[in-house]
């Protein structure tokens, strides 16, 4: 028997005991957890991966950093676009009467 249908076997074997679920933290997992959108069932897993390991650390570092660089900064249009709106706005508007 070759050594891919062994591991397929193997594979369909471990999937036919119960065991419960295990998941795999991902990139959203991260993202949800920063604000605070996890059950707690979540929060108490994802704090245990992240202690236990460093990669999963650095991400979650990582995006937080950019997280709160992202929130500290503001936006405004430029002025041109500002008077475009005003300009287009006063073309368009209706003329009003007076009587």
């Amino acid at each position: 028997m070759g050594g891919v249908l062994r591991a397929v076997l193997r594979s369909r074997a471990s999937l036919n005991q119960k065991q419960p679920m295990q998941h795999t933290l991902t990139q959203n997992d991260l993202v949800r957890y920063l604000y605070g959108e996890c059950s707690p069932q979540e929060m108490v897993a994802i704090r245990r991966e992240l202690r236990q390991n460093p990669d999963w650390q650095a991400r979650y570092e990582a995006l937080k950093a950019s997280m709160e660089a992202l929130e500290g900064l503001r936006y405004a249009p430029r002025a041109s676009t500002v008077n475009d709106l005003l300009r287009y706005s006063r073309s368009t508007a209706p003329v009003e009467t007076t009587r």
